[in-house]
C-alpha cells in the first residue's frame, strides 16, 4: 500500500521554495527516513525538469545537445541534508508541531502537512 505525502519546503519568510509528492510505503516512518524521501524526490523531480527542457520542441529543431546528464551521489546528498538539519539549517514541522530528533516516529495520516522550514540569514545583520 503507498501513502500519498506532499512536503512543502519554506523559506523563513513562509515563501515556498519547492514542493514534492512522495509515497510512503509504510504508515510509520523516521524523521531521518523522511528527510532521505525527501532529498531523493528532489533529485528525481531536478531529472524530471532537465529531460523536459531538452526535449523541448526548440531543443529538437535546432539539434541543441543536452547537457550533461546531472549526476549526484544520493547517499552523499542525504549525508548534507542530514548534516544541515542537525546543524539547525532548517526545521521539520509535522502539522505545526516541530520534529526535533532524527529517530523520532512520524505515523502518517491522510491530511498530514509536513513543512521543511529552512532558515535564511537576514540581510546586514
Amino acid at each position: 500500500m503507498k501513502f500519498p505525502l506532499i512536503i512543502e519546503q519554506q523559506l523563513s519568510d513562509r515563501t515556498v521554495s519547492v514542493v514534492v509528492q512522495v509515497n510512503l510505503s509504510t504508515e510509520l516512518i523516521t524523521l531521518k527516513q523522511l528527510i532521505a524521501v525527501k532529498v531523493c524526490a528532489e533529485i528525481e523531480q531536478k531529472r524530471q525538469e532537465q529531460n523536459t527542457k531538452h526535449n523541448t520542441m526548440e531543443a529538437r529543431l535546432n539539434q541543441t545537445h543536452p547537457d550533461k546528464e546531472l549526476s549526484y551521489d544520493l547517499e552523499s546528498e542525504i549525508n548534507k541534508a542530514l548534516e544541515q538539519f542537525m546543524r539547525n539549517g532548517f526545521f521539520v514541522l509535522v502539522d505545526g508541531q516541530q520534529i526535533a530528533e532524527l529517530n523520532d516516529i512520524i505515523q502518517w495520516h491522510k491530511e498530514m502537512e509536513v513543512v521543511f522550514l529552512q532558515l535564511v540569514a537576514l540581510e546586514g545583520g
